[in-house]
Parts: structure tokens; C-alpha cells; sequence
């Protein structure tokens, strides 16, 4: 049993150093334009210039607060943003390795992560573009909503859970609001045995809220900054008008409904992992 343990300690600790090996060429790597665009206007927040209002982009403001802390941590260089990214992917990395192994076994957890480690890397995709994106730091809030959602035997205390939830999932939207409606599918998901059972209603309707009211935590702060600097109608422009005017213009194909309402069905079957046991 010491064996087989020390075993997969081995296995575990060569993922994580060739994690880190493929990491370092990436210290050296210079911003592309979404890099420098969100470096600019963090270390102008960090003079106390708003978003939106001093310094435009469309993006929601969790990628600037994001970079801006990395600045504060490590220095505002471009060197940063590389560390601050490593460091945050390998946390995504354990986080996916503990969900992996709880909802499979260690060997599709070992799998997953080292899946992981050579496409995140960069040398499969993206590269030095996809260093530093809102995307990437998606991953790691994403990988936690799963995490509380994810089915266990017994669940009789769920407030906890789906309120942890709703959180990871309003720090993911902050970072990229095309998630909506993916949290909007959870919150119908969350409320859809309540509603096929009419004595479920009310459990129902509570795991919406408490999800809702997660969502709720995280981006209350960021209107309330930006309403007492001056700058709400400026972040609501960027990020509800532009966006809506700019990448909303083509309407839903067949294909995408369909295959909504699939992941729809598989979700509310109970086969996939946003069912509560």
C-alpha cells in the first residue's frame, strides 16, 4: 500500500515538473495586443485611473484587476504576467487533478492533468497569445463551479455548495461575460427537479437563488467601484452596448440550439456532473 502511494507521489510530482519546465520559456515572452491592452489600463488602475473611463476596452473588469494584482505582487513588467499565469494555471492544475480523481479514479486524474500540462503549455496552441488571456484565468473559477456541483452521495446541506458555485461562477463572468449563458443553463439545471416535482419547488427555487446570489457576491463590488468613481454608465456602455453591437449581430444558428438543448438533456438526465445526488 506505502508503495503504491509513494507510487503515485512519483507520478504526481514528474507531471508537475515537466509543468514547470514548460513553463520557464515562457518568462521571456513578450505581450501580444490583448496582453498589452489589459497591462496598460491595470497599471493605469494602479495610478487610480478607472477602467472604461480613463482607459477604454470592452472587456468585463476582472482581467484588469487580475493583471493589476500581478503587477502588485511581482512589479509591472511584462515578466509578471508570465509568473502570476504559471503559478494561477498550476492551482487550476491540483484543482483539476482533485476533481478528476473524486468524479473517475487517480489514473484519468494523472491523464487529465498531464493532458493538461502539454496543452497549456503553449507548444500545442496558441503559444505566447494565449499567455495571460481572460480564458485562461476562466479556467481555474470554471473548474471550481464544477467542483461544488459535482454529484456526491449525500447532499443534505446544499447551501454551502451552490452558494460556492454561484461565486466561482461570477468570477469566471467577470473575466469573460460570454459564460452567461452557461450560467444561465446551471440555474435552470439547478431548479429543473423542482420543477418536476411539485413537492421539489421550493428546493428548487432556493438552489437558484443561493447560485444567483453567488454571482451576485462578486460582481455587486465591481458596479459599486465604478459607480462611486463616476465610471457605471462608462462599464455598462463597454461591456453591454458595444459588445451587444459589435459581436451580437449574427443570429443563432440551428446547430447551436440543437446542440443547447442536448447538453440540456444530458444535464437534467442526471448523467452529467451538474446533478445533485
Amino acid at each position: 500500500m506505502k508503495q503504491a502511494r509513494k507510487g503515485e507521489i512519483i507520478i504526481l510530482l514528474a507531471i508537475l515538473l515537466l509543468f514547470v519546465l514548460l513553463r520557464f520559456p515562457t518568462l521571456y515572452e513578450p505581450f501580444g495586443r490583448d496582453q498589452g491592452i489589459f497591462a496598460t489600463i491595470a497599471s493605469g488602475l494602479l495610478d487610480w485611473n478607472i477602467p472604461y473611463r480613463d482607459l477604454w476596452d470592452h472587456k468585463p473588469p476582472g482581467i484588469y484587476f487580475l493583471y493589476a494584482l500581478a503587477f502588485r505582487i511581482f512589479g509591472i513588467k511584462m515578466r509578471s504576467i508570465s509568473l502570476f499565469d504559471g503559478f494561477y494555471t498550476l492551482c487550476t492544475l491540483l484543482l483539476l487533478f482533485t476533481l478528476t480523481k473524486e468524479l473517475f479514479d487517480r489514473r484519468t486524474a494523472y491523464l487529465a492533468i498531464l493532458l493538461f500540462t502539454m496543452l497549456s503549455s503553449g507548444i500545442f496552441f496558441l503559444g505566447w497569445w494565449g499567455r495571460g488571456q481572460p480564458e485562461v484565468f476562466m479556467l481555474l473559477p470554471l473548474v471550481g463551479m464544477i467542483y461544488f456541483l459535482r454529484p456526491v452521495e449525500s447532499r443534505e446541506k446544499e447551501v454551502f455548495p451552490v452558494l460556492l458555485a454561484g461565486i466561482t461562477g461570477g468570477i469566471a463572468f467577470s473575466l469573460k461575460s460570454t459564460i452567461a449563458p452557461l450560467l444561465l443553463l446551471i440555474c435552470l439545471t439547478l431548479g429543473l427537479e423542482g420543477w418536476l416535482d411539485s413537492k421539489q419547488i421550493r428546493k428548487g427555487i432556493v438552489r437558484i437563488l443561493l447560485f444567483s446570489l453567488g454571482v451576485i457576491i462578486i460582481l455587486a463590488p465591481f458596479f459599486i467601484f465604478f459607480l462611486v468613481n463616476g465610471a457605471l454608465e462608462d462599464l455598462l456602455f463597454a461591456n453591454v452596448t458595444f459588445n451587444l453591437a459589435t459581436h451580437m449581430n449574427h443570429p443563432l444558428t440551428i446547430g447551436f440550439v440543437r446542440n443547447l438543448i442536448s447538453l440540456t438533456k444530458y444535464i437534467s438526465s442526471g448523467r452529467g456532473f451538474l446533478c445533485f445526488g
